[in-house]
Formats: C-alpha cells, sequence, structure tokens
C-alpha cells in the first residue's frame, strides 16, 4: 500500500510501541498495536503532522479515559 502524502483522518495503521521496559534491549517495539489518525495538521514544515491513539480490543474501565469504539 501507498503510503498518502496527507495522513488521513480515520486511517487504522499498525504502530510498534516501545515499552521503556523495552528499551534498553531493542530499538523497536516488540509487536504492533492498532492505532487511528484522529488529527492531521499542516504546519509548514516539510513532513504534515498526525495525531495518533491507541485502540484497545478491551471495553474501558469505569474511570478510565477512553473512548469504546462499536
Amino acid at each position: 500500500m501507498k503510503i498518502p502524502a496527507v495522513p488521513p483522518v480515520g486511517f487504522v495503521l499498525a504502530y510498534e510501541y516501545l515499552w521503556s521496559s523495552q528499551a534498553a534491549a531493542r530499538e523497536d517495539g516488540m509487536k504492533t498495536y492498532p492505532a487511528a489518525i484522529i488529527l492531521s495538521r499542516d504546519i509548514g514544515a516539510a513532513t504534515p503532522v498526525a495525531y495518533v491513539v491507541g485502540i484497545s480490543h478491551k471495553a474501558p474501565t469505569e474511570g478510565e479515559r477512553a473512548i469504546e469504539v462499536p
């Protein structure tokens, strides 16, 4: 798949999150996690900025800052 020049809002991508406990031994994450682009901005730089949130398969717990995705 070709990477779009401007990150499209709503686009789901695979994100390799590097946990701090693994950072001493690795340069990249051990596995990929789904994430969604929620905001894309052109700030005049060479590369646009995208704001991304993680997606989980578990429902949010009481008091957790999260939104359940249907």
